[in-house]
């Protein structure tokens, strides 16, 4: 949930500032190159390991980041929040391109209007549609940060956290009530950060490789717990914990600098390219 809002807040703040063609660019330089090579040795390492050899559709379609649309198992049991991630990047890209930053409320309400129109039909709501509005709460925690936290944007952000907060509540079949909850402390545990101006190079350490943390955790979770099952010693299990997050550190430092680092650059030294290509096709 924290991953969703923080997106929200994040991807919004960098929108007002780019292009569309910028934008996504920047996206896709910096989500699917490091997706890839996590893809690959999930594969690799799985099979060298004797586990899984993992038929050729179910690696294309997660290479290609098309699992959901055809029904194949996720290599990794984090994807399914990247997919909905990246499909909201595309989205936000369109309305921002649409509407600007007009409309924002009126876009959640049809969003949950829509998935509530999904459960009726077929008796359980979408997991895209139930999700995104997490998304809004952080662009509209930017947006009372751009009004300078004036009384009107902060209600409004209160509004719509609670909205949201319900939304999860009837629609999230496994984490309902939880969903809610994390919504709305996470709303007020980041507007008290930004408003307190909350800042230190340990933070700002863990933002640079979040991306690379998220993609490998649980696969160094699985590893060490397959090497060190829990046990009745909680010492040793915090332990175990403490190893864990050190060895994910270690493995999502290298995938910054190695893959997400160079990629990015690349990226940011071709916008030119697009953006090129972009007013050659607009009359």
């Amino acid at each position: 949930m924290l991953f969703f809002l923080l997106s929200g807040y994040l991807v919004f703040r960098n929108i007002e500032k780019q292009d569309t063609i910028t934008f996504v660019s920047r996206r896709l330089f910096k989500i699917f190159p490091a997706y890839w090579v996590n893809v690959v040795l999930i594969v690799l390492l799985s099979a060298l390991a004797g586990k899984e050899v993992f038929p050729l559709d179910v690696v294309l379609g997660n290479f290609f980041m098309m699992q959901d649309v055809f029904r194949k198992e996720s290599l990794s049991g984090v994807y399914w929040t990247l997919l909905i991630e990246v499909k909201f990047y595309l989205f936000l890209a369109f309305q921002h391109f649409v509407l600007r930053d007009r409309g924002v409320l009126v876009v959640l309400a049809a969003l949950i209007c829509v998935n509530i129109a999904v459960w009726a039909v077929r008796g359980h709501a979408s997991l895209l549609l139930t999700f995104f509005p997490a998304f809004y709460v952080g662009i509209q925690i930017r947006r009372a940060e751009t009004a300078k936290w004036g009384r009107s944007a902060v209600l409004q952000l209160v509004g719509v956290t609670l909205v949201v907060a319900a939304s999860l509540a009837a629609f999230d079949e496994y984490y309902g009530i939880w969903s809610a909850a994390y919504v709305i402390g996470e709303m007020v545990m980041l507007v008290v950060s930004l408003r307190a101006a909350v800042s230190n190079s340990v933070l700002s350490f863990f933002g640079r490789i979040s991306y690379s943390h998220y993609l490998y955790h649980t696969a160094a979770g699985y590893v060490f717990l397959t090497l060190f099952p829990p046990s009745a010693d909680l010492a040793f299990n915090v332990l175990a914990i403490v190893l864990v997050i050190a060895a994910t550190t270690l493995i999502a430092f290298i995938s910054y600098r190695l893959v997400e680092v160079p990629t990015v650059a690349f990226g940011k030294q071709h916008e030119h390219l697009w953006l090129r290509s972009h007013k050659r096709a607009v009359p």
